[in-house]
């Protein structure tokens, strides 16, 4: 199974589409948030993926939820935004909340700062920073593609090129 995950976008629709064009075929879209649009109108409805966002603290669309919940092979993944979690802080609150719901993955966002890892009790976490405005030192605008494979999720940080057309 092969995961697209983007977050931060803030209306920067171009760079979305771009990482979409660069990863196809693929099987889901996760948008962890603060979108600045709506996702759905913006991909069409002839979509051969699906399509899994949250709304972010900088989102005033109600249509997407705070967190999602899914499958994905036979493991839980939670997704949310990051804010309400305090993730720019500390991953203790929203793993706390990953707990809680049995998450064997926690996609989020808010940082603009690319990350991932294992926690001590084995929970996959990654935020793929942002496609808009990156905070990182490297100031590369990411988005990170999430493989499950016998059940064991890995993922690859990706980057995109500093110049994308507006009408890509």
């Amino acid at each position: 199974m092969k995961i697209v995950v983007v977050s931060d976008s803030h209306g920067v629709n171009a760079n979305v589409r771009y990482a979409i064009g660069q990863e196809a075929p693929f099987d889901i879209l996760v948008h962890c948030g603060d979108i600045g649009s709506n996702i759905g109108k913006i991909l069409g409805d002839k979509r051969d993926y699906d399509l899994i966002a949250v709304r972010g603290n900088c989102d005033n669309l109600s249509i997407y939820p705070e967190t999602q919940f899914f499958r994905a092979q036979n493991l839980n993944v939670f997704v949310a935004h990051g804010h309400r979690y305090n993730v720019k802080y500390s991953l203790d609150s929203i793993m706390e909340e990953a707990r809680r719901r049995m998450a064997d993955i926690v996609l989020f966002g808010h940082s603009h700062v690319p990350e991932m890892g294992y926690t001590d009790d084995g929970i996959f976490y990654l935020n793929p920073g942002s496609v808009a405005i990156p905070h990182q030192a490297s100031h590369k605008k990411t988005y990170a593609v999430l493989t499950i494979e016998d059940n064991i999720p890995e993922a690859v940080i990706k980057t995109l090129p500093d110049d994308i057309p507006a009408n890509w």
